[in-house]
Parts: C-alpha cells; structure tokens; sequence
C-alpha cells in the first residue's frame, strides 16, 4: 500500500541479493507508476544484464519514451518485439507508428501479435484497443477525405462556370 515504504525496503533487498529479478521487475514498474523514470530505467538496465524478456525490455522503452529519449525507446521496443513471448511491446510500437501514420506498419504488427495467440501467448487488451485506433484513424481520414474533395470540386465547378464567360471568345 505504502509506495514509499515499498521502494525504500525493494532498494535494500537488492542491495542483499541484486538478482532478484521479481523484486527488480516490479521495482522498476513501480519507480514507472510514480514518474521516477530515471530510477525505472536504472532497474530495468539492471534487470537486461540478468535476463532479457519482453516485459522489461517494454518497460525500459516505456521509461527512455517518457524521458524524451526516442532513439533508446525504439530500440528497446524493436528488441521486444523480436522476442516474441509477449504482445504488449507489439501494442507500444503500433502506437508509435499510428501516432505518426504508418497505419500499414501498425497493421502488420498486430495481425503478428494476433498471431502469437496460436503459440499460446495471451494477447494484450490494448492489441485490440490500438486496431479499434487503426480502423477509426482510417475511418476517420477517408471521411475528411471526401469532404475535402467534394468542397474542392465545388470550388472547381464554380471557377470553371465564373471562368467561362471571359474565356468563350477566345475559342470563337
């Protein structure tokens, strides 16, 4: 309950036995929870020298994302991804490429995170939080595109008809 407690008594049992990767693992989740993403990032680096899975490798990505560094957040959730044992990091990385339009990227992705199901790996809920993105950002623009184009070719018609007058002698 006591967050402060927690992370004071977590710090001193890894100070006594610095492989805990559990205790480590959620010490980092819990400096991520609190917004001490250096500290998150430090236990996570820690956690990767021990063992690499998907879900530290996510988080570290998670901490470098929230202190502005997105070369390093990249890397970790590529790295993630490639370990293919957990669907989250799949999530993270769709975001990213939505966020920026590269919905075909973002597709691929969850359609292979989908696919670990088959492997029996539990699909993270936001898979499907990030395809209901996907389908409404697609949505979306294809609405704004037609809008777009109809308004254009009524500017286009009335030009066209404003237009025609002064240019009828030129072709007599």
């Amino acid at each position: 309950e006591d967050g402060n407690l927690y992370i004071m008594f977590a710090e001193k049992a890894l100070a006594i036995n610095p492989v805990n990767t559990d205790l480590r693992f959620n010490l980092g989740l819990k400096y991520l929870r609190v917004g001490k993403n250096d500290l998150a990032v430090y236990h996570y680096k820690k956690y990767l020298i021990i063992e690499e899975w998907s879900g530290s490798l996510n988080n570290i990505a998670v901490g470098y994302s929230r202190l502005g560094m997105k070369v390093k957040e990249a890397y970790y959730l590529e790295k993630a991804i490639s370990k293919k044992d957990d669907t989250l990091s799949f999530a993270n990385i769709s975001k990213k490429y939505l966020d920026e339009g590269f919905t075909n990227i973002a597709e691929r992705l969850l359609i292979e995170a989908d696919e670990l199901s088959k492997k029996g790996i539990k699909v993270h809920e936001n898979i499907g939080l990030r395809k209901k993105e996907l389908n409404k950002i697609i949505e979306d623009e294809d609405k704004k595109d037609k809008e777009i184009i109809d308004l254009a070719e009524k500017i286009h018609k009335f030009k066209v008809r404003q237009d025609s007058p002064s240019t009828s002698h030129i072709l007599t």
